[in-house]
């Protein structure tokens, strides 16, 4: 009855989303979608064109060159399949593999509200943020992470002797390797949780030899998608080359990364760009021309020389780092909300207390579970060094969600809230003697401290705008 329930949200959520996406062009509003749309449409003729984006791997063209193709056959609009695979990514994100993945850490099942609640925040968090109306790889890199994450458990449930579950397994985990670069240490991160499954179970039973043939299947997988981007990445440099296009690797986009050009920005996306003046000052400091030479697109120095500057300014760059994953989860799309950033912030302070309220010793944090949420984790992780899109966060932001609103019966914790409101209201007088006489809440000391101090620092970051005429903090 559940699982129907379940389904026929799936169903809703796709509708609903799809009804919301149908009349937006996913491919107007970045540089990085137009641009990568027209080597989509030119995939498959006589003159292809190289896209800068393709860097990221073959996930970046297809499945799409295959739905524009289906699409100009059928004839009908060129993103029709896109915006259909968009609205299945969303509704399995966010009504299935989540709720799924949550399930099997926290061995408990969030309510039909619980699950509600869950799909509008995500949507409302990430409406505006270039994730769900723009064809960008980060809604397939959070696609295949948690999809990769849900078959990694159901392979150590079914003792590696699944075939079917370790063929699907292996090809989302080589997705991890053909996306986005941030995310590939989420597979080792899962390779590990596997591997200490399979060494537990190794030590109860003995070792068959379907199981032989599942762990064989799921590296095979891996290596043919790996083996497929790689081919992919081949063929684009050879086309670049060919159109005297210009296009970096990964290696050389991570190497002019390192030697300056991320250093300039503390966030850019859906609000202003924000210039991050402390690590300009630094870059100034070993080259008068450094922001001349970033903001050409040259390399201000050798991308080695980054981690020494880390090492002779480490409080510098630890702080830039607690900034930019203070943006990263600041989710107002770039319009300084104050009740999307309560609201965030909320579930923030909420998902650290459940965090450390189940971490007693230092062994609680070495669990093969662990290893799912530092899979969330480390993509995040892995951009603090680079400048801030909300778009990049999505693992961090979704298990944060996660842990907060599918990790609580609401209907529970609103019936709760309302007793004690009316309790309170009864029992106490509001004269100043008995305000005086109270007890102190810890949780609510803390929670009000917590709250202004990620303001505050918020308000900070952005007084590098300078002076503005407009309000800076908005309601909605």
């Amino acid at each position: 009855m559940k699982n129907i329930q379940r389904l026929i949200l799936f169903f809703l959520v796709f509708a609903g989303f799809l009804l919301w996406l149908w009349p937006i062009n996913m491919v107007n509003k970045l540089g990085d979608p137009a641009d990568i749309w027209k080597a989509i449409m030119s995939y498959y003729t006589d003159a292809p064109i190289t896209s800068y984006v393709m860097y990221k791997g073959i996930l970046s063209v297809f499945p799409y060159v295959w739905f524009y193709n289906l699409s100009r056959y059928l004839n009908v609009d060129g993103l029709f399949f896109v915006k259909i695979f968009y609205s299945l990514m969303f509704s399995y994100v966010s009504v299935i593999g989540m709720p799924f993945v949550w399930e099997k850490i926290t061995n408990k099942r969030a309510s039909k509200l619980s699950s509600l609640v869950f799909v509008l925040s995500l949507f409302i968090f990430w409406k505006s943020n270039y994730a769900l109306d723009n064809l960008t790889i980060d809604l397939p890199n959070l696609t295949a992470l948690i999809l990769a994450i849900s078959f990694a458990i159901k392979i150590t449930e079914t003792n590696l002797g699944n075939i079917f579950y370790s063929l699907l397994g292996g090809l989302s985990m080589g997705m991890l390797l053909c996306g986005s670069g941030q995310y590939r240490l989420s597979f080792y991160a899962l390779i590990v949780f596997i591997g200490l499954n399979f060494i537990n179970k190794f030590k109860k039973t003995k070792f068959s030899g379907i199981q032989l043939l599942s762990v064989f299947i799921m590296l095979l997988s891996v290596v043919s998608m790996v083996r497929l981007d790689s081919q992919f990445i081949k063929k684009t440099i050879d086309l670049a080359d060919k159109n005297q296009a210009w296009f970096l690797t990964r290696e050389e986009w991570l190497d002019l990364s390192l030697s300056g050009r991320n250093m300039l920005l503390m966030k850019y996306g859906g609000g202003p760009t924000i210039e991050n003046t402390r690590l300009l000052a630094i870059g100034q400091s070993i080259n008068s021309n450094f922001t001349d030479q970033v903001s050409q697109g040259g390399q201000a120095y050798k991308p080695s020389y980054f981690f020494k500057l880390v090492a002779l300014h480490p409080v510098e760059f630890a702080v830039q780092g607690v900034s930019k994953l203070l943006l990263a989860v600041s989710l107002d799309n770039g319009n300084r909300s104050v009740l999307h950033l309560f609201y965030f912030y909320t579930l923030l302070f909420i998902s650290l207390k459940v965090l450390f309220g189940k971490i007693k010793k230092v062994k609680d944090l070495i669990t093969a579970k662990s290893l799912l949420i530092t899979a969330f984790i480390l993509p995040s992780l892995t951009m603090l060094i680079f400048h801030v899109e909300m778009r990049y966060f999505l693992s961090l932001q979704i298990l944060v969600i996660s842990s907060v609103i599918l990790n609580f019966d609401l209907i529970k914790q609103i019936t709760h809230l309302k007793a004690e409101a009316i309790s309170f209201f009864k029992k106490k007088s509001l004269s100043v003697a008995s305000m005086l006489n109270m007890k102190l809440n810890y949780d609510l000391f803390f929670y009000m401290m917590f709250i202004i101090i990620c303001f505050s620092w918020y308000a900070a970051i952005y007084e590098r705008l300078g002076t503005t005429s407009e309000m800076f903090f908005q309601i909605f």
